[in-house]
């Protein structure tokens, strides 16, 4: 008798085992990667065509609208598009070749940082736990499943007001 069991860092909507072998022995425990820390050009640089776990810090600086990266980026803050943005290492990057495509899941990721419902998100610098892989055909970071914004971690129900450590004693400071 034997079991797979699927473990992973990030959503994912398919899984496929290959190369399966039952052998006689012990059996290797394999953790899952860790999601390494990478600034958009390294994150670019490090893209190698399969997913892997990724932390990208980058500033906002723009979405694509349509479904063709090269013609459809727009660097300003009013967008057309609430299912991603583009990161860059600096917040007045306009050249595509520098930005890596962010995929905004649905929920409160996507509410948080699409620059549709929140133009005043346009250059902010953001930290976005997710999987490096391919997005509109080039190196691109999806499953977004954490981000910081501007320093602010927010609670699981992606409001950033609320405290994000245990060191806030005045939790309810406006009762008196």
């Amino acid at each position: 008798v034997f079991a797979l069991r699927y473990t992973a860092t990030v959503k994912a909507g398919t899984w496929e085992v290959k190369n399966f072998k039952v052998a006689h022995g012990k059996a290797e425990v394999v953790e899952p990667e860790e999601a390494k820390e990478y600034t958009v050009a390294e994150a670019l640089a490090a893209y190698s065509g399969a997913a892997k776990p990724a932390v990208v810090k980058g500033y906002i600086v723009g979405t694509v609208n349509g479904q063709v990266y090269t013609e459809g980026c727009s660097f300003s803050g009013t967008a057309e598009s609430k299912t991603n943005i583009l990161l860059a290492d600096t917040p007045d990057e306009t050249d595509y070749n520098n930005c890596i495509p962010v995929q905004l899941p649905s929920g409160s990721v996507r509410n948080a940082l699409n620059l549709v419902d929140n133009p005043g998100n346009y250059q902010k610098l953001v930290t976005l736990t997710g999987s490096l892989e391919k997005y509109f055909g080039v190196a691109g970071l999806k499953t977004v499943t954490k981000y910081v914004i501007d320093g602010v971690t927010p609670d699981d129900s992606g409001n950033t007001d609320a405290p994000v450590d245990g060191d806030n004693l005045l939790e309810n400071s406006g009762f008196e």
